[in-house]
């Protein structure tokens, strides 16, 4: 699986270009801000993949710094996991930051990698949900247990995409949209009457869509239950509109 384009690949792809590289010329040609870039050189260099030529103490301005590249690079950009470890997809090996080492090749960051690369995301994805909701999920131990509580989550949001679909166009042929705002307000799901119809509208336009989370999924998904509930069942509907 190729990389998105992320500003990480485009800073590793410069490098790549330019074995010898000036800081300041990666900020001219990417949108990648100065801090950032400054902490992924720092990690770089951690584990010997490039260094820095001029002492950070000489003087010389942060923008004017020069680096040069110790070590044959892949492709793919390595990813920082956790702020812990830097994973070269390349070499499939794993370092830890503190030490600049490599470590197994079954700790968790390298199984929470793969994972996400089987959710079809990046290779930094699994490891980012994990610690947005781990104080939701204390069940959730190995990588795999997150992996499958994902992959689920995912076909409950490609599932809710489709009928939310249906109940828009529904609403809207039938000119129901005012009345079932209502009882969706009158059943506490939402404040105002426009916030559902609202909320269908920004969810199926995003193209970029992340995944929905699980509160929010479950208030929509409750929705479609009280769709059901008044108008009756979306696959019978389906075959009779």
């Amino acid at each position: 699986m190729q990389p998105k384009d992320s500003l990480q690949q485009q800073v590793w792809n410069y490098i790549r270009r330019n074995p010898a590289f000036r800081y300041g010329d990666i900020l001219m040609i990417t949108q990648i801000s100065d801090s950032t870039l400054e902490r992924y050189l720092r990690k770089l260099c951690k584990v010997g993949y490039v260094e820095r030529g001029t002492v950070a103490t000489s003087g010389v301005k942060r923008v004017d710094s020069e680096y040069r590249v110790k070590a044959k690079l892949g492709v793919l950009a390595p990813i920082v996991n956790n702020k812990k470890y830097l994973y070269d997809p390349n070499e499939k090996v794993q370092y830890d930051l503190e030490t600049g080492s490599v470590v197994s090749q079954e700790e968790q960051g390298n199984q929470c990698m793969r994972y996400s690369l089987l959710l079809g995301k990046e290779y930094n994805f699994l490891a980012g949900y994990k610690n947005r909701y781990n104080r939701e999920h204390p069940e959730l131990k190995s990588a795999k247990d997150w992996y499958l509580h994902v992959k689920n989550v995912m076909r409950r949001d490609n599932t809710l995409i489709k009928e939310l679909k249906f109940i828009r166009d529904y609403l809207v042929k039938e000119k129901k949209i005012n009345e079932f705002s209502k009882v969706m307000c009158e059943r506490g799901l939402f404040v105002y009457e426009y916030s559902f119809m609202g909320g269908v509208m920004r969810i199926i336009r995003e193209k970029k869509r992340m995944l929905m989370a699980e509160e929010i999924l479950k208030r929509y998904e409750t929705a479609v239950s009280i769709f059901e509930e008044l108008y009756g069942s979306i696959n019978t509907l389906e075959a009779t509109v």
